[in-house]
């Protein structure tokens, strides 16, 4: 599921910008994600707001949006057509209980979705033409995984797994690996306690990392 093309260097980046919006003039508004052009004007509103993890993406090649909701995972057209659910959120969590995060494939044709399934603890590539998600690491009660970047060329994905069971010796920890696309190797780069660890950030040859 990890192997996939370099993205065109020729695509024209998009020239309108997504913003997830808090509130209005008009007072206090649940968070939603708009598609505004380069004078701050809107064009329209994507998806629902909520009091959620409302996030939206650009595809590599500026073809498509992604976006997550109250609703799930979706995926459209730039243009905003063909809008389609990719990963319903389902209720029931009664573990360690997370929000949906997302990360584009560097070719665009997939996702790489955290917090999925009744225990938000699924971490699944999914293709964006409708095709079966897959697994992209075995699931594990009270543990949530997901996505944080791809490197430079789309060779390795970086992402976490953090979880544990309050009470247990299995509490609560935080951990980074990366994953390379070719081979589907893994290894750590980071392990510890979670407390007051948030997440990486990486420098842009993937060589360094700053925990936050």
């Amino acid at each position: 599921a990890l192997a996939l093309a370099v993205p065109s260097a020729s695509a024209a980046p998009p020239q309108r910008f997504l913003l997830t919006l808090a509130r209005d003039i008009r007072g206090h508004q649940p968070p939603r994600l708009v598609l505004v052009d380069r004078s701050g004007a809107l064009v329209r509103q994507i998806g629902t707001g909520g009091y959620v993890a409302v996030n939206g993406e650009w595809s590599p090649n500026g073809q498509s949006i992604a976006w997550s909701d109250p609703g799930g995972v979706h995926v459209e057209d730039a243009d905003g057509t063909d809008a389609r659910l990719l990963v319903p959120h389902e209720t029931g969590c009664n573990t360690a209980c997370g929000q949906p995060s997302f990360i584009w494939t560097p070719d665009g044709t997939g996702l790489d979705v955290g917090g999925a399934g009744p225990q938000t603890n699924e971490f699944l590539y999914v293709p964006i033409d409708g095709s079966p998600p897959s697994a992209l690491t075995p699931t594990r009660p009270w543990t949530f995984a997901g996505p944080v970047e791809w490197t430079s060329g789309g060779r390795s994905l970086i992402w976490v797994s953090s979880g544990g069971k309050p009470g247990t010796a299995g509490c609560c920890h935080f951990s980074v690996f990366e994953t390379v696309a070719a081979t589907h190797a893994t290894r750590t780069l980071f392990t510890g306690p979670s407390q007051g660890v948030q997440g990486p950030a990486f420098s842009p040859s993937g060589r360094q990392r700053i925990m936050f």
